[in-house]
Order: structure tokens, then C-alpha cells, then sequence
């Protein structure tokens, strides 16, 4: 009975020793995919732009990154009749393991992701959703 006990005891340790390995291994690889990556950090920065709305790129967004991971998207709807409508919205983004730009509404739980590709000197990059169901094009403010 003692030595079953002691083999128990035994397997317990050792499973509670690798699950701790395995968790630190997992934050590592998290700390690797956030904001302080030479990717990440092509982005940070004031950009103006917007969505293609099928003969030109909109620019009446300005999204802003943060070296901390936040990022601020002004938009501004020209559709007011009383003037325009600005609205601003404050996010997180990351890159993520698949090498995407991801942003998540700081008031709420999901996450958009997208894949991006960078042109003219990294002073443009243009944001695919969806395959190209929805694209975006930015070009660097300062």
C-alpha cells in the first residue's frame, strides 16, 4: 500500500511539474507575439484611410497604434446631413501566430483579424478580411 502510494505521489508530482513547463512555454510564445515585434512595430504610428467602396479606398478613417498596444480608430460618416459624424473607437491589436493583424474592441470580446501587406517604403499597407471580401488601404501620417 505504501509503495503504491508513493508511485501516486510520484505521477502526480510529475505530471503537475511538466503541466508547469508547458504553461511557461505557452507565455513565452505569447510574449513573442505581441505588440514589440519588428511586424508590430511597422504599424505604430498615424495612418488615414479607409474601406474600398468599389471604385476607390474611403479615407475617412484615421486609425493611430501605440508602441503599448492600443490603437485609436476615428471615423468620420459624411452621410450626417447636419455635418459629418465622428466616432472614436479604442482597441487593442497584436500579431498573431499565423502573422496577422488583430484588433479587439476594447468594450467587447471579439477579435478581427486580417491579413496585411505592405508597400511604397511600408509608408502604405492594405488590409484584406476575408480573402478580399473587404479591403482597406492606409497610408502612414506621420
Amino acid at each position: 500500500m505504501k509503495k503504491v502510494f508513493v508511485i501516486i505521489l510520484t505521477l502526480v508530482l510529475l505530471i503537475v511539474s511538466l503541466s508547469g513547463c508547458n504553461e511557461r512555454k505557452s507565455n513565452s510564445n505569447e510574449s513573442t507575439n505581441n505588440t514589440t515585434t519588428d511586424t508590430a512595430s511597422k504599424f505604430i504610428g498615424t495612418w488615414q484611410g479607409g474601406a474600398y467602396n468599389g471604385t476607390k479606398f474611403r479615407s475617412d478613417e484615421t486609425w493611430t497604434f501605440y508602441t503599448n498596444g492600443s490603437l485609436k480608430k476615428v471615423t468620420t460618416y459624411d452621410w450626417d446631413i447636419e455635418g459629418n459624424y465622428t466616432t472614436i473607437e479604442w482597441y487593442t491589436f497584436e500579431i498573431d501566430e499565423e502573422g496577422e493583424l488583430c484588433t479587439r474592441l476594447e468594450t467587447a470580446s471579439f477579435l478581427m483579424c486580417y491579413d496585411y501587406e505592405f508597400s511604397n517604403n511600408e509608408t502604405t499597407f492594405t488590409l484584406l478580411l476575408g480573402g478580399e471580401f473587404l479591403s482597406y488601404e492606409f497610408n502612414k501620417v506621420e
